[in-house]
């Protein structure tokens, strides 16, 4: 009778330590959206954007923070992510150029969503094409 009581006993312990390894195996490997698919960001690659930069606030559960896009000459706006990159502070960098065009130097991706740059490199105000003259036909 204890012998088969330990069996038991080991038997429940192997099955919920099983099950619990598979729902822990299962999570680490990244979130999942609504449709149970899990979505892999894109690798970042160097890439440089010219436009309109503009900062938006926005509010999510109390905590205050600035979204910069950069809207480029189509008019597609491109998110510049994330509050810190590898180099410092992304706004501290970019709050003297709001409602300036820029050229922005870094890495970003492309993905279902637009085009994204996650980290800066340089940032610069954008030099405007020199006006054309206007022909005078000669006579």
């Amino acid at each position: 009778m204890k012998r088969l009581i330990g069996m038991l006993t080991v038997a429940g312990i192997v099955a919920v330590s099983g099950f619990c390894t598979t729902a822990m195996a299962q999570d680490a490997g990244g979130a999942k959206h609504k449709d149970g698919v899990k979505h892999e960001r894109p690798e970042a690659v160097d890439m440089t954007v010219t436009g309109t930069l503009s900062k938006e606030t926005k509010t999510i559960k109390d905590k205050t923070f600035d979204v910069f896009k950069l809207t480029d000459a189509s008019g597609a706006k491109i998110e510049i992510g994330g509050r810190r990159d590898g180099a410092g502070d992304i706004a501290a960098k970019l709050a003297d150029f709001v409602g300036k065009d820029v050229t922005i130097t870094g890495k970003g991706y492309k993905g279902d969503k637009g085009t994204r740059i996650v980290s800066i490199t340089k940032v610069e105000a954008a030099v405007p094409p020199a006006p054309v003259a206007p022909q005078v036909p000669a006579k």
